[in-house]
């Protein structure tokens, strides 16, 4: 038996996340187990007008979060890490079945992703604006000021790892964050 199945026995709805708010409604795109040839999910994919609401419901969270000390985001993101390390052995199960994964490839790109997060974390340690002089008189100034809203689109085959590359970065540094998960492994 596939260790997927000790956590998720029957076929999942999957939802969207959308200002703090789940939306589910059993979707038109179901999803197949490599591992079994059976469905494990079903999803609706959004409508143009629902990805609209979630980037203008995030330009709006962007404003307050860009506001909130960077040390205060690395708290938030400090659980995250320690929720997905709690969970890791069914973020990596589910990633294994939906993608057709060994469990052990799943867990490693979880972990890889966390490497990532880490080092989002330790981004609170950069000084936040600078100024040189690259030559006599002559100054230049970089600052680190948030963009906004940023999106992200994963791919199938790394379902965990490479939203992971983008996210966590993006949040440490005070920007919101819209995600596009594959529609294979949601």
């Amino acid at each position: 038996m596939h260790p997927y199945l000790k956590y998720h026995a029957d076929v999942r709805v999957i939802p969207h996340l959308i200002g703090g708010q789940w939306r589910s409604a059993p979707g038109p795109l179901t999803g197949t187990s490599p591992w079994t040839g059976q469905p494990s999910f079903s999803l609706t994919p959004a409508s143009p007008a629902l990805v609209d609401e979630a980037v203008q419901k995030a330009a709006v969270g962007a404003k307050e979060w860009a506001a909130t000390p960077v040390k205060e985001r690395a708290r938030l993101l400090f659980e995250v890490r320690a929720n997905i390390l709690a969970n890791l052995k069914e973020l990596g199960a589910t990633a294994s079945y939906e993608a057709g994964k060994t469990v052990a490839e799943a867990e490693a790109g979880v972990m890889k992703g966390v490497e990532v997060l880490e080092f989002a974390l330790s981004l609170q340690n950069l000084d936040s604006n600078g100024r040189m002089e690259v030559s006599r008189g002559v100054h230049c100034e970089y600052r680190r000021q948030p963009l906004g809203v940023v999106a992200g689109i994963a791919p199938f085959n790394f379902p965990a790892m490479v939203p992971m590359w983008m996210m966590p970065i993006a949040i440490a540094l005070g920007n919101a964050f819209v995600w596009k998960p594959s529609e294979k492994v949601p």
